[in-house]
């Protein structure tokens, strides 16, 4: 599988996945409904889930934008992950 970045323009960087990377969005269509985008936005009109949504989940959980930005729950729950195994 390769994976383009920048959404499809010309000045494109191809990169192949290993198998392992593949396997994390295979794991998750069954959830997402097999669309585009890993993280669909709500409104189920072609595009990926809004930063502002993660800042809204995020806020929802108590988190205020000055303790916990979505780019840092990410890394942090990367960390996490990783830590487990």
């Amino acid at each position: 599988m390769l994976v383009s970045n920048f959404q499809g323009k010309a000045d494109t960087n191809k990169t192949a996945l290993p198998t392992q990377a593949i396997a994390i969005p295979e794991a998750i269509c069954p959830l997402t409904g097999g669309g585009q985008y890993v993280f669909p936005s709500s409104r189920g009109d072609g595009r990926p889930m809004s930063d502002n949504t993660i800042r809204t989940a995020l806020k929802s959980l108590g988190y205020d934008s000055d303790v916990m930005t979505a780019h840092g729950f990410r890394t942090t729950a990367s960390t996490l992950l990783n830590e487990q195994g």
